[in-house]
């Protein structure tokens, strides 16, 4: 059996890369929408489509999604 520290350490790991991929996602996601003069419902929907396959992805709860998604966007969209 591996000692404590040694599972520790790969669990960080593991959470570090999986963040490092999301934060990737995130990134791309708004560098899409950088730069637009105006942000139409096309560009939101896409947007947040992609924010919620990068949360599917990384393991989030789908309601927690749903529920995010949803916020985003009344928060978006009025």
């Amino acid at each position: 059996s591996y000692p404590l520290k040694w599972y520790l350490t790969h669990f960080v790991y593991l959470l570090l890369f999986m963040f490092g991929a999301l934060t990737e996602k995130f990134q791309g996601v708004f560098s899409s929408l950088r730069g637009r003069k105006t942000l139409t419902e096309e560009n939101v929907s896409d947007a947040v489509r992609q924010v919620r396959l990068a949360l599917l992805d990384a393991d989030v709860n789908y309601g927690v999604v749903s529920q995010f998604i949803k916020r985003v966007k009344e928060k978006a969209l009025g």
